[in-house]
């Protein structure tokens, strides 16, 4: 084990067997290396697992030094939108369809977190977008978002794939 993270919190939303399965080798695997792991209430629930320590993402936020989100772009927008109040690195391991927003490709994910884990990486800082949105009579809303704000007028738009494009 290594000196850059101590805890490791494993997030996501399990939504396929993959996932769910990628879920509990990495929890396997960061146990056997000796890290302190808090997994996800969702997830411990899903697979579960019994006496290990659990958490929200909140509490994961507060308590470990990363987090490591399985799941596509949709999870790690949302784990980063909550995580980003705390100070903890977040990492994610694509098992969605695109996989932008994730850095860990899912057939080599532990040699490639292992690197991160022993400090072999490059952090990147992300800006946050914060929107409020005011309405005669009605209280300020104010949301913070990662990547886009969307405003409209009323319902929302389909967004949809034509031939592989966006």
């Amino acid at each position: 084990m290594n000196n850059h993270f101590k805890c490791i919190g494993i997030v996501g939303h399990p939504r396929h067997p993959t996932a769910l399965t990628t879920h509990e080798m990495l929890y396997r695997w960061l146990c056997d290396q000796g890290y302190e792991v808090i997994v996800e209430q969702q997830i411990a629930h899903e697979l579960q697992l019994k006496n290990v320590p659990t958490g929200t993402l909140a509490e994961i936020g507060q308590q470990a030094d990363l987090a490591v989100v399985v799941g596509g772009d949709g999870n790690m927008l949302g784990a980063a939108r909550t995580l980003a109040r705390y100070d903890i690195n977040v990492i994610g391991i694509n098992r969605g369809n695109l996989g932008f927003l994730t850095d860990l490709d899912p057939d080599n994910a532990l040699q490639q977190l292992s690197d991160v884990l022993e400090g072999r990486y490059i952090s990147e800082k992300r800006f946050l977008l914060e929107a409020q949105v005011c309405q005669q009579d009605r209280q300020k809303r104010i949301s913070t978002a990662i990547n886009e704000v969307v405003l409209h007028p009323g319902k929302v738009g389909a967004y949809d794939r034509i031939r592989g494009l966006y």
